[in-house]
């Protein structure tokens, strides 16, 4: 388990609404990264990640997932060294000094949108159950956050991308440089890699084993 050792909440006029929060460690943050307040917090609590909308959501999901990998390829677990090995043979063609942080930044980009979108979902089927309507009724359409799933995990493109490095004369209290994206995205054999370690056996990518049996049972059974 993992804990994020700090976090800036930004009121709405993106001044700090709040002082920084989290747990005290004994070595200082490695990162502190900005939450907006209304956005996560309601009537002084932390909303709940299943009631986040589905931007916010990916938008947490991204942060601690990117400070997830990075600390397995810093420990170089075995799971981290394989991003590592991948970072150099998948992005060969970039200045080296990039390459390991533009492939986690779209390793990060694939699980957050899965996590956000399984969210989504589960919302989603809170709001039919409520109406006494039927969040499968349109499980086999494309549009669908069922038909989203599966493109996550095969044709949806996750580009690798980075933040150009300061110039030696430039001034450090500048804002950082607009993200470079690059043209080459994650392949199968990527994301097959970060789903095996980050999802293991709770997802394998597609809507027939990881959504119908939580919330179209019935529909599971009868196509069986």
């Amino acid at each position: 388990a993992y804990t994020v050792s700090g976090w800036r909440l930004l009121a709405e006029d993106g001044s700090n609404g709040a002082a920084d929060g989290g747990e005290e460690t004994q070595q200082p943050a490695a990162a502190i990264f900005s939450l907006y307040e209304p956005a996560y917090r309601r009537d002084d609590q932390w909303i709940p990640p299943v009631e986040l909308t589905v931007d916010a959501a990916e938008y947490l999901f991204n942060n601690l997932v990117l400070l997830y990998l990075e600390e397995e390829v810093r420990r170089a677990s075995p799971f981290g060294r394989q991003l590592a090995a991948r970072a150099q043979e998948l992005l060969a063609s970039l200045p080296e000094e990039v390459r390991q942080p533009a492939y986690l930044q779209a390793a990060a980009d694939f699980a957050s949108h899965a996590l956000a979108v399984a969210g989504q979902l589960e919302r989603s089927a809170r709001r039919h159950q409520n109406r006494d309507s039927n969040v499968c009724r349109h499980k086999d359409a494309p549009w669908s956050l069922f038909g989203l799933w599966d493109r996550i995990f095969t044709t949806t493109h996750y580009p690798a991308s980075y933040h150009p490095a300061p110039s030696n004369d430039s001034d450090e209290l500048a804002a950082p440089q607009r993200a470079v994206t690059t043209d080459i995205s994650l392949t199968s054999e990527d994301k097959e890699l970060l789903r095996r370690y980050l999802f293991g056996d709770v997802w394998d990518g597609s809507k027939e084993h990881d959504l119908l049996p939580r919330y179209c049972p019935g529909e599971v059974a009868s196509d069986s």
